[in-house]
């Protein structure tokens, strides 16, 4: 929206209005609706303008003086979010930019809402006044103010008095300081309302070094930023084009940008483009597994303290990261008034440099806040990443144990359902999960308009569905998959440009693919599959560097090239096979210690070696499940205790006893199958009730006695 466009017709007059006639309403009103309104409205006088403008600048002023003094009131996101809106309003140049044409009046629309807002709800002038300006400020911000922000713009804050009478000292100011201005008001001089302005022009006399003082530290200001606005465009126009070029950072552009970040001279639309250019940096050069750079990210995005970006600027010019954490963490230590979600957010950037680090920084967090939900969940997820299944899932019990709110609640519960795969109690694993589907369940019911809950609903339909896939239910499956597509389609047709909405539907597109896969249809196993690639095509030409949007591409390609293998069509299976491997080594080649793009790696070397094998071609199958097998025990070296890799590991030995039984080496399939058995056996003893891993010993077990029955006795 065009901030011009708010002060346009009677909006900015209708405002002001309201801040000048103070407690003389009746007066006031009657004074309006006669020549008052003539007078104003341009219809009747050339000099309106001057008026005009001068309560434009009023406006102004008063605005950036709200901001002064909201500016240490609420420590909440919410109320965070809307001082950072508030910020970059009161200091916009369309804010304070005055178009003499966009400012005319409709007097006879400027009456009636006069007569209205001081006749609704028993609210006096001041109130109504000011609730209109914040409907403005609201509408310029693009969002909501807080309620202590909304209380300090009728209250005030420390020196700072409300809105209604921060704008009426201005612009009492300037009809002291504006003879044209003084001149047209004088001419209603015995009116109640132009009384008020005299008492106004006093009032501001008699503060007049404290609202002198103010306004030059309020315009000293608004140079200042210009002048740092366009120093800091120029550097992130000089960041952009070197990330473009993948080469070093300039230093001067950083230090523009870090000095601006700590004396919170950014922009929210600065800062985005900042937390961009630090996730494409991330993924660039780090090796951290991609779960934790994003969350490291997307905390950063959300944060309101600027020093944390002044962090990642300093990482981004190639400091030491543990260094300039450690830092961080002594600064917080001295600070009396430090608070959890400081230790939260420095714990999300250590995390990129140490998981060990991290884990000790949440903790802080933790004994400073022990009932955020979220510090736990994060605790589970670190230490899952490590390995540390047991540690991951009590701080994921303990993020049960404090949710109270239906998000909070899913949220433990997919996280311990994850767990429970991971340790492969799909038994716990599908409780958890139909416990996260009931509070989804209950959550859109109680609002079935909101999207957020709808979506997460589709996200516990698709968990719970996958979890009886596992355990071989798929009747069951398919019926969750099809109760989230329908999600997905809703909220798609509501917002049909939303990246999210459209990735969620490819998903579940590629769910009901997989279902009817299973179950021997393939033609529409295929179309599903197709149509999810098609969405997916669609959101990697939108943002090719988004790496999840370029893995979920090479999935699909993966599962229309299943199809092809299974219909027999090598050629196109393997073609379809490539296309998946190119991507999946981009994406390892730039995070070479993020474990997902390694696995995804193995698998793509697996499916080359099937289509090989399967046209003959025995030495290019080895040479690609060879190569599966070395990533497979890289990672299950990284966490032994990761089920999911430890059978990856134990079929990558088997695929190669297959083959080697194929070229007629049968001491070397046995071996590779005894290889195996452990693994399969291991599994199986662990977690019995898993149905895949009791099948996978038996299957195991059966094939190394028959290629032992094979060998020549001795």
């Amino acid at each position: 929206m065009d901030l011009i466009s708010i002060f346009a017709g009677q909006k900015l007059v209708e405002c002001c209005i309201y801040g000048i006639l103070g407690n003389r309403v009746d007066a006031g009103t009657k004074w309006l609706a006669t020549a008052g309104f003539n007078r104003l409205s341009g219809e009747a006088s050339s000099e309106s303008p001057v008026v005009l403008q001068s309560m434009h600048k009023a406006f102004v002023l008063s605005i950036a003086a709200m901001e002064k003094a909201c500016d240490s009131v609420g420590g909440d996101p919410v109320s965070n979010m809307a001082r950072r809106a508030l910020r970059d309003f009161a200091r916009s140049k369309d804010l304070r930019t005055f178009d003499r044409a966009a400012h005319q009046l409709r007097s006879d629309l400027l009456e009636e809402q006069v007569r209205t807002i001081y006749g609704q709800q028993a609210k006096t002038p001041k109130a109504a006044a000011t609730d209109r300006a914040m409907a403005l400020v609201e509408a310029g911000m693009r969002t909501a103010l807080s309620e202590p922000l909304r209380q300090v713009f009728h209250e005030g804050h420390g020196r700072y008095p409300g809105w209604a009478d921060q704008f009426e000292m201005f612009f009492a100011a300037e009809v002291g300081r504006n003879q044209a201005l003084a001149n047209i008001l004088a001419l209603d001089r015995e009116n109640e309302a132009i009384a008020r302005l005299e008492e106004l022009r006093v009032l501001g006399t008699h503060h007049a070094n404290d609202l002198a003082d103010l306004r030059a530290d309020i315009e000293s200001g608004f140079d200042r930023f210009d002048q740092r606005f366009d120093e800091i465009k120029e550097a992130i126009l000089s960041l952009e084009t070197t990330q473009q070029a993948e080469a070093i950072f300039p230093e001067a552009a950083l230090d523009v940008l870090e000095t601006a970040a700590r004396d919170g001279d950014l922009t929210d639309r600065q800062k985005q483009r900042i937390v961009e250019l630090y996730g494409k940096y991330l993924a660039r050069t780090t090796t951290i597994a991609a779960p934790i750079v994003e969350a490291s990210i997307r905390n950063l995005a959300e944060s309101a303290d600027d020093q944390l970006l002044a962090m990642a600027l300093r990482d981004m010019a190639g400091e030491d990261r543990a260094k300039v954490v450690a830092e961080r963490e002594e600064q917080l230590e001295g600070d009396v008034a430090r608070t959890a979600g400081q230790f939260r957010e420095l714990a999300s950037v250590a995390a990129l440099d140490s998981i060990a680090n991290a884990v000790r920084l949440y903790r802080r967090a933790a004994d400073l806040d022990p009932g955020d939900v979220w510090t736990w969940i994060a605790l589970a997820r670190l230490h899952e990443a490590a390995g540390n299944l047991g540690d991951a899932r009590r701080a994921a019990e303990a993020a049960r144990q404090y949710a109270e709110d239906a998000r909070d609640q899913m949220a433990a519960h997919s996280e311990l359902g994850d767990i429970c795969i991971a340790e492969g109690a799909l038994t716990s694993a599908k409780e958890h999960f139909h416990a996260a589907m009931q509070v989804a369940v209950a959550a859109a019911a109680a609002d079935p308009e909101n999207e957020v809950k709808m979506h997460d609903l589709s996200v516990a339909q698709d968990k719970l569905g996958g979890i009886e896939r596992i355990t071989g239910d798929l009747a069951a499956a398919g019926e969750r998959f099809r109760a989230s597509l329908a999600i997905c389609e809703a909220l798609v047709m509501r917002e049909p440009g939303k990246a999210e909405w459209q990735r969620g539907l490819s998903i579940s597109h590629e769910k009901l693919g997989d279902i009817e896969k299973a179950g021997g249809d393939l033609d529409v196993a295929r179309s599903r599959y197709a149509t999810s690639l098609t969405i997916r095509e669609d959101l990697a030409l939108r943002e090719p560097g988004n790496a999840e949007w370029q893995r979920d591409l090479s999935v699909s390609y993966n599962k229309l090239g299943d199809i092809e293998m299974w219909t027999g069509q090598l050629d196109a299976a393997r073609e379809r096979y490539v296309a998946s491997l190119v991507i999946r080594e981009g994406l390892a080649s730039r995070e070479p210690g993020n474990a997902e793009w390694q696995r995804d790696l193995s698998v793509s070397h697996n499916k080359l070696g099937d289509v090989e094998k399967a046209l003959g071609n025995l030495a290019a199958a080895r040479t690609r499940y060879a190569s599966s097998l070395t990533i497979c025990e890289g990672l299950v070296s990284r966490e032994p205790g990761n089920a999911e890799w430890q059978r990856d590991l134990s079929f990558s030995h088997e695929r190669l006893g297959d083959l080697a039984e194929a070229m007629d080496d049968l001491p070397e399939a046995v071996a590779l199958y005894r290889a195996s058995l452990p693994i399969a056996q291991a599994l199986a003893d662990r977690w019995p009730d898993h149905p895949q891993f009791a099948d996978d010993l038996a299957i195991t077990q059966r094939r190394l006695a028959e290629l032992e029955d094979q060998l020549p006795s001795r």
